[in-house]
């Protein structure tokens, strides 16, 4: 027991700070909880809006290559053909969903960057 005496206002601090910290604790996650409450919802997605990010015509340009719509056992695909100097180490790449390498509905190539990083690294 002497470890009690010794320990006795360390223990009895712990335990007047944690009574402290709870209510103050409480109020912070209230407030916070509150202000969720009053922000408004986002509104749901326009249906139209979200079918024209699956295109229906195959279209789009690239910095150093040139998009070929093509028909793959009646399928729509498409071919980037490198415009610049190609390396010949470099083969092919495959981007999936294949929709994000040409323009969406709102004309919006998606997967723009990467492809042009491509394409100058001679793929």
């Amino acid at each position: 027991m002497a470890w009690m005496r010794l320990h006795a206002p360390g223990i009895a601090a712990c335990v007047l700070a944690s009574s402290l910290a709870l209510p103050v604790w409480g109020l912070a996650t209230a407030r916070a909880h509150a202000a969720d409450d009053a922000r408004p919802a986002d509104p749901p997605p326009y249906p139209e809006y979200i079918r024209k990010l699956f295109p229906e015509t195959i279209t789009g340009d690239y910095r150093g290559g040139r998009l070929h719509e093509l028909q793959v056992a009646g399928r729509q695909a498409y071919v980037v053909e490198p415009t610049g100097t190609i390396d010949p180490q470099r083969r092919w790449i495959w981007i999936f969903p294949f929709w994000l390498g040409i323009n969406d509905g709102h004309g919006v190539l998606h997967h723009r960057w990467y492809v042009e990083q491509y394409l100058a690294k001679g793929f």
